[in-house]
Parts: structure tokens; C-alpha cells; sequence
């Protein structure tokens, strides 16, 4: 409290609103009071101190595929999602995806929603920055094996005759 042409007028104590910095640290704030007949200086003020949390992202991968099975030879599709979950954007480094391709397998065709992709053998996609809540898709197509490339699979089952 201190008095001003014979009022008394109350400072400090008041909420002071403060946008927290985008970046890890903290946000600090002091606040005084003063009064012309105050016996103790030592405690008119204070300080708050808030810890800033860095803002990260959360991305995260999926893939499927356009069938369960395929013929020799065949095209198959692959979807390959990227998603940010938030809370910030991804950008400190440029969303990534490394796909390599399965053996046997032919390269056909790699198109992202955004960006580009190089690559046959691995595909790289660099899809750039990804919002909060956003998402970039690739469509991988590849050609399956032919029969000739197909690797052998033993039948390990017999009748119960042929047992004994």
C-alpha cells in the first residue's frame, strides 16, 4: 500500500497475464509493493517462476497393404501414413519415411501427398513439415515375384499311415 494525495492506494498482488515462450525455459514474473511508512522493505516483493516444457511432436507410422495375398507377378500397393499427434508441428528436422523394398520385389512407382521421393531399392520420402494433427500418405507400388522367383516352401504334413 502506498499513499497518494491522502488515498491509500494497494499495488501488487495482481495477476498479470504472460504468453508462455515457445521454447523450453521458463517464464518469470515479480511483482512489489511499497509504502512510504513501510518498517520492512526486505519482503515487498515476490517472484514466481513457471518451467516451460519444450514443445515436441509425435509422429507416428503406419503402412498396409492393398490385399492379403497376391499373384505371382502381380502389383502389390502399399499405403505408408505419417501422422503428427501433436502437440507442435514437426519441423525441427523434415518428417523422414524409409521404406526398403521386400526382395524379389520390382520398384513401380512411389507418390507422396507432399514433397517427393527418390529411390528404388529404398525409397526415401521426405515429406517436409507436418502440423499438428496433419498427415502425409505415400503410395508405393511394387511388382511382386514371378512363379520362377517365388522361394520354396517344403509341405511338412503326412497322413497318419505314412508314420507307422
Amino acid at each position: 500500500m502506498h499513499a497518494r494525495n491522502g488515498r491509500r492506494q494497494y499495488v501488487g498482488n495482481r495477476d498479470i497475464g504472460r504468453q508462455a515462450p515457445s521454447s523450453a525455459g521458463a517464464v518469470t514474473n515479480t511483482a512489489a509493493v511499497s509504502s512510504s511508512n513501510d518498517s520492512n522493505a526486505a519482503n515487498n516483493s515476490a517472484t514466481a517462476v513457471v518451467p516451460v516444457a519444450a514443445s515436441t511432436a509425435d509422429v507416428s507410422l503406419t503402412k498396409s497393404a492393398n490385399a492379403a495375398t497376391i499373384s505371382p507377378g502381380g502389383q502389390i500397393s502399399y499405403t505408408i501414413t505419417a501422422a503428427n499427434n501433436g502437440p507442435a508441428t514437426a519441423s525441427a528436422v523434415t518428417v523422414s519415411v524409409s521404406d526398403t523394398l521386400p526382395a524379389g520385389t520390382t520398384f513401380v512407382s512411389a507418390k507422396p501427398s507432399q514433397a517427393s521421393c527418390s529411390g528404388t531399392a529404398t525409397v526415401v520420402c521426405s515429406l517436409g513439415t507436418l502440423a499438428s494433427g496433419g498427415a502425409a500418405t505415400v503410395a508405393l507400388v511394387v511388382t511382386a515375384p514371378s512363379t520362377a522367383d517365388l522361394p520354396r516352401i517344403a509341405d511338412a504334413s503326412r497322413s497318419m499311415d505314412s508314420l507307422r
